[in-house]
């Protein structure tokens, strides 16, 4: 599991994925689920990872915006499970919010949360050149990695 999440990371961390995505009314750039889905599948497939929500928390209520528009706002937090190639897995918890006039505030939450998983889990760079190395041959050797201590104790070797 660590060894496929691990050559997943290093083949995504070759490219990023850059802040396409607009936020209009508040004026910055963001990295959307699209873009991030789009970059991560093709790593994740390779690699034989699937990860999937297993658990989900969530908090709705109705709510102002401050024009006075009637708006829903939904908050989750997802426990999401990570599985390899070998059936072996691990787990990690995101948290989503979103506001929506209609039906979509809860679709909304669960993307951000997905989203939120998927860049923090893999450690995915923006394309920002000042974050990506000069070169593209930045790949440590398998002796450069330090051994993983897994939750139980036991120490594994990097694959």
């Amino acid at each position: 599991m660590h060894g496929a999440i691990g050559k997943a990371t290093r083949m995504l961390a070759k490219m990023g994925v850059d802040k396409t995505s607009t936020n209009e009314s508040q004026g910055f750039n963001f990295r959307g689920i699209d873009a991030v889905m789009n970059a991560v599948g093709p790593a994740l497939r390779a690699h034989g990872v699937v990860v999937m929500p297993v658990n989900v928390d969530v908090q709705t209520r109705d709510t102002k915006t401050t024009s006075g528009k009637d708006t829903r706002e939904c908050q989750v937090v997802v426990t999401y499970r990570v599985i390899g190639p070998a059936g072996d897995w691990f787990e990690g918890m995101a948290p989503g919010e979103a506001l929506d006039f209609s039906d979509k505030a809860t679709a909304k939450a669960m993307s951000v949360a997905y989203r939120i998983a998927l860049l923090q889990t893999l450690n995915l760079p923006t394309t920002d050149p000042a974050t990506l190395p000069d070169n593209g041959d930045f790949e440590l050797t398998a002796d450069q990695y330090p051994p993983i201590r897994l939750p139980d104790g036991r120490v594994v070797p990097p694959q």
